[in-house]
Formats: structure tokens, sequence, C-alpha cells
């Protein structure tokens, strides 16, 4: 009788040590993913305010027209084209890759895929002052 409840127990300790692994390296992958969207999600912010503050540097520097008589500027109406939106507008577009942890290369992605490619846009209106050309 001894003998089968010893077998009965080595199996359920061999079984709760797999489960243990399969849960750590399920942990590991999460863990390593969350840690993966902060980044990417930080340096996507950064990015977007790296290209804001150059559209508005080009918005203020190259559409100013004369800083003697300052009036209100009149904003255009808004419009879907950006053929109609650049007249008046300072654009501006970034795009950066970001590189992904070894744990998600090669657990999520299976080395498919190395890094992930975060871009920033920004259109800042022309900061007219005075009469345009």
């Amino acid at each position: 009788m001894r003998t089968a409840f010893a077998k009965l127990g080595r199996r359920a300790g061999g079984q709760a040590m797999v489960e243990f692994v399969i849960a750590i390296f399920a942990i590991v992958v999460i863990v390593a993913g969350i840690i993966d969207y902060i980044g990417l999600a930080g340096r996507h912010g950064e990015l977007a305010a790296e290209v804001r503050g150059k559209a508005g540097k080009v918005a203020i520097e190259h559409l100013v027209v004369d800083a003697e008589t300052p009036e209100p500027p009149e904003m255009p109406a808004l419009e879907t084209s950006e053929a109609v939106l650049a007249r008046g507008f300072a654009h501006e577009k970034e795009e950066e890759k970001v590189e992904l942890s070894p744990a998600m290369r090669k657990w999520v992605f299976v080395d498919s895929l190395d890094a992930i490619t975060v871009r920033g846009e920004a259109w800042m209106p022309g900061m007219r002052i005075g009469d345009a050309e």
C-alpha cells in the first residue's frame, strides 16, 4: 500500500514542478511585454513632443510676415485634404525604430521582429502677423 501512495506523491510533485515552470515562463513573457510597451509609449511621447517643437519653430520662423502690425491670425476652415491643410500650416514628420527586448524577440515574435517603428506627425498653424504676401 505504501508504495502506491509514494508513486502518486512523486507524480503529483512532478506535475506541480511542470506547472510552476510554465507559470514562471508566462509571467516573464508578460513582464517583458509590459516593459517593452512602457518603453515604446515613452519614446512615442518624446518623439511627438520633438515633432511638435520643430513644427512650431518652423511655423514661427518662416510664416511671420510683418512683426510691426500685429493682427489676430485667421484660422482656416477645417478641411481633410493635405493640399488644403498645407496652405498656412507647418508640417513635421519623424519615425524611429525602437529595439525589442530579447525576451519579446525570441519568445513572442520568434525572431521574426527585431524592432517596432514609432511615428510622430504634427501640423502647426502658421503664425501670420500683419499682411500676408
